[in-house]
């Protein structure tokens, strides 16, 4: 077979599959959207749908090439689903760990007293490593960078330094329930 007929099969199954397309996204995208998934998805979906029949259509182009869009398309939808269900979940997770237990003015006034002075308590290093790390959420490098020193020194100031706090606040959460 030569070259230029090869050309001229592939033009034809990309213009068969291309008509197939055209004759069935509308329908597909709105079976999927009454399916709860976005149209833009929906029709990201189709197209992704389209393109796996092009690649399977040797064995296709005989059989049902639509029956074979839809379940690519209902797959890729449960695929979707699943992924946005995951993302609710875990945001939903990090919203209430956020949150904590409620807390009145007077008791996160106290919280955050106890730890100023636990940090004010720390050597200046551990200090510094701890409040550009966590305070002001830095990575590794950039506070090795302003503080000048290698980012494994980084790592074992902010340890070493929250390890101190944990010590120190948990030692004062103590004291105050003890006087309470």
């Amino acid at each position: 077979m030569t070259s230029e007929v090869r050309d001229g099969e592939r033009r034809s199954v990309h213009e068969e599959v291309a008509a197939l397309y055209e004759m069935h996204r509308g329908r597909m995208a709105g079976w999927l959207a009454r399916r709860g998934v976005p149209l833009d998805v929906a029709e990201g979906i189709v197209t992704d749908a389209f393109m796996a029949i092009a690649r399977q259509w040797e064995r296709l182009h005989d059989q049902a090439p639509v029956s074979y869009a839809y379940t690519v398309a209902g797959n890729l939808a449960g695929a979707y689903r699943q992924t946005q269900a995951k993302d609710r979940a875990t945001e939903q997770a990090l919203q209430h760990k956020r949150s904590g237990p409620p807390k009145d003015a007077y008791a996160a006034l106290v919280d955050n007293m106890a730890l100023k002075d636990a940090l004010a308590q720390l050597p200046p290093r551990q200090q510094e490593a701890v409040v550009l790390r966590h305070l002001q959420q830095l990575s590794v490098q950039e506070t090795a960078d302003i503080l000048g020193v290698a980012s494994g020194t980084v790592k074992t100031n902010t340890r070493d330094g929250l390890r101190a706090l944990k010590q120190m606040l948990e030692k004062d959460f103590a004291e105050r329930n003890e006087e309470e």
